[in-house]
């Protein structure tokens, strides 16, 4: 039996809290984000080494250095906050190597 079920095979709404959901757009370019979510609410460039927090000190792991710039793309609607994080490509395009989406009411 799962957790928040009940012996009827109901889940109790309760136990069954909104969730982040990671990496749902890996591989995704710039240009299909902003064509799928529309213009951000914020966007920065940062060096791999300056990301800092539980969401984005994990993102080390996903480039070849430290010096790598990482894009942070930001968007907070009434029911969520999308935050994608993107590294440039040869070609000059920026493309996806994580993203999360926080529904309205979870905390990190």
């Amino acid at each position: 039996m799962s957790v928040g079920c009940c012996a009827d095979g109901k889940v109790n709404s309760k136990a069954s809290k909104p969730k982040p959901v990671f990496d749902r757009e890996v591989g995704s370019l710039e240009k299909d984000i902003l064509l799928k979510y529309g213009e951000p609410k914020e966007s920065i460039v940062k060096r791999a080494k300056q990301l800092v927090g539980e969401l984005r000190s994990a993102l080390k792991s996903k480039v070849p250095n430290e010096d790598t710039e990482v894009k942070e793309v930001y968007y907070k609607t009434d029911k969520s906050e999308r935050i994608f994080w993107l590294t440039k490509r040869p070609t000059g395009e920026w493309k996806v190597i994580s993203n999360v989406d926080i529904p309205a009411g979870v905390v990190f």
